[in-house]
């Protein structure tokens, strides 16, 4: 079972390609593959995402319009205040269900506010607290990550190696006739597993995306 508290470590990317007969290339980085997975994941999600699981002070510039896109997904909000300024750092408190209003996935991340009535405001003069990421959790309980999410970045790292592999060493084929055997190698196709793996990584993804209107 993968270890959900965090992404997959370069020793278990080395696990996954020895499992399949196979070796990071001559000068690779297992955990360099990792980043790039885990890079090329938060940037189809749109954020960065597995949160530290603490609570934390956003700001926001006063919206247009009554709903406030906060450009990332919050495990919790527990606070929103209006008004902040460098001699207000304060501001003033809206109460949650009353004024201010969580706008969320069916399972309850948080992606905006709707404010009633409308207010004005400037810049950074909206303060959200609570706990940012979707892989965050609060009163202390240890950060999560889908094992979806898990598994499909460590599919990508895998398939990145792989490619790398084969484009270093070609693809080995071998031909035998009577008592001779001849092994030679061919040009490899450009990121064949990674494209591949690509596909997966973009349909994993996609529950996890950040609303965008």
């Amino acid at each position: 079972m993968p270890n959900l508290t965090a992404w997959p470590t370069a020793a278990q990317l080395v696990e996954t390609l020895n499992s399949r007969g196979l070796v990071l290339p001559d000068n690779g980085s297992a955990q360099g593959y990792v980043d790039q997975a885990v890079r090329a994941w938060e940037n189809l999600c749109g954020f960065g995402f597995l949160g530290d699981g603490t609570s934390s002070d956003v700001l926001y510039n006063a919206p247009g319009n009554p709903l406030l896109h906060l450009g990332r997904w919050w495990s919790s909000i527990t606070a929103v205040a209006v008004g902040v300024s460098e001699a207000d750092p304060t501001g003033t408190a809206l109460d949650i269900g009353s004024n201010c209003f969580l706008e969320q996935s069916p399972i309850g991340k948080i992606w905006g506010l709707t404010f009633a009535p409308l207010f004005g405001g400037c810049l950074e003069s909206v303060k959200v607290t609570g706990v940012t990421g979707w892989a965050s959790s609060d009163a202390g309980d240890a950060d999560y990550l889908p094992d979806d999410a898990w598994q499909a970045v460590l599919n990508y790292a895998a398939a990145l190696a792989m490619d790398d592999s084969r484009q270093m060493q070609g693809v080995v084929s071998e031909v035998k006739s009577a008592d001779v055997t001849m092994k030679f190698a061919e040009p490899a196709d450009h990121m064949q597993f990674a494209d591949a793996a690509m596909k997966r990584l973009r349909a994993a993804s996609a529950p996890y995306r950040i609303i965008q209107f």
